[in-house]
């Protein structure tokens, strides 16, 4: 009996103990805050949007039917890097020619008598070189500057008749004597060329996973010394290209139909039909050569693309 009163006793302590805990609340402290006052919450920061990056190869034509084109380049393409600052562009910009030849070395020293060690930059698919640079960037002092001086090709494209002393392309390889062009155009191959040349003589240009476009400024179309230039697959070069480098696009400023009459320019009448067609194909764009005296929006126009 004294056993079971003593149970029942307990459970009564046990659930009047539960009946006044079940009452008791904790109040949280707010250590953002002392006197009583709502924290302030910051709003979070919103992420930036990555920058848009490009790798952009200029392919000048340096053949002898630019010589009027040369003249007037520079004037034409004043202010294209604010283009592509306008749009918040990351870029990096390099320069070559449409002049295919590995062994103007040889050929130059046969016709002139002149040791030329090496096929000087801008020819076989190597880039010019920018105070000791293979490129100019946003933050190169006088970058555009530099390109410009860089497209008037006409000391090559004369075979020297319009050198005044005063000028060289090669301004790491001022010993090396100017060489004359040749009037080949082979945009294409030198791109391949350049691309095969990234990690030797065009090291440090290109980066990882920036898209690469190139520029073909020219007059005429396709060809070499045997002939058969025009009559390449621009869609097998194309995949060619982007073997080697598969975020890959080209744009032009090149001879349109009927731009050989418009112009009245020292052209041969062929217009860069195989050009285009290969920009084209590449998901680029072309304007005309002889459409503005201004061809700095297609930089706008690449800029957009990215």
């Amino acid at each position: 009996m004294n056993k079971v009163i003593s149970k029942i006793l307990l459970s009564i302590v046990f659930c009047l103990g539960t009946i006044h805990c079940s009452k008791i609340s904790f109040n949280a402290i707010d250590q953002g805050s002392t006197d009583g006052s709502t924290p302030v919450v910051e709003p979070p920061v919103p992420p930036q949007p990555a920058r848009p990056k490009l790798d952009l190869l200029i392919v000048m034509d340096n053949s002898s039917s630019m010589l009027d084109t040369h003249a007037i380049i520079e004037s034409k393409l004043i202010g294209f890097t604010e283009q592509l600052e306008a749009r918040n562009i990351d870029y990096r910009i390099a320069v070559t020619t449409t002049d295919a030849r590995t062994d103007v070395a040889k050929e130059f020293a046969q016709t002139n008598g002149t040791n030329l060690t090496k096929t000087p930059r801008g020819f076989g698919g190597k880039i010019l070189s920018f105070n000791k640079s293979n490129f100019i960037s946003n933050d190169t002092v006088d970058g555009e500057s530099l390109v410009l001086s860089s497209l008037d090709r006409s000391l090559e494209a004369s075979c020297g008749t319009l050198d005044t002393g005063e000028s060289d392309y090669w301004k790491d390889d001022v010993a090396e004597p100017e060489v004359c062009s040749t009037d080949w155009e082979e945009p294409t191959k030198v791109i391949k060329q350049f691309l095969k040349q990234k990690n030797t003589v065009n090291a440090g240009f290109l980066r990882s996973n920036v898209p690469l476009v190139a520029l073909i400024i020219t007059d005429e179309d396709i060809d070499d010394s045997t002939g058969k230039g025009i009559n390449l697959n621009m869609a097998e070069e194309l995949s060619s290209i982007r073997a080697l480098r598969s975020n890959f696009k080209a744009y032009g400023i090149i001879a349109q139909e009927q731009d050989v009459s418009r112009c009245q320019a020292n052209w041969s009448g062929e217009t860069s039909q195989k050009v285009g067609e290969f920009i084209t194909l590449s998901g680029g764009v072309h304007h005309s050569i002889c459409d503005s005296d201004d061809y700095t929006s297609i930089f706008d126009e690449i800029a957009a693309s990215l």
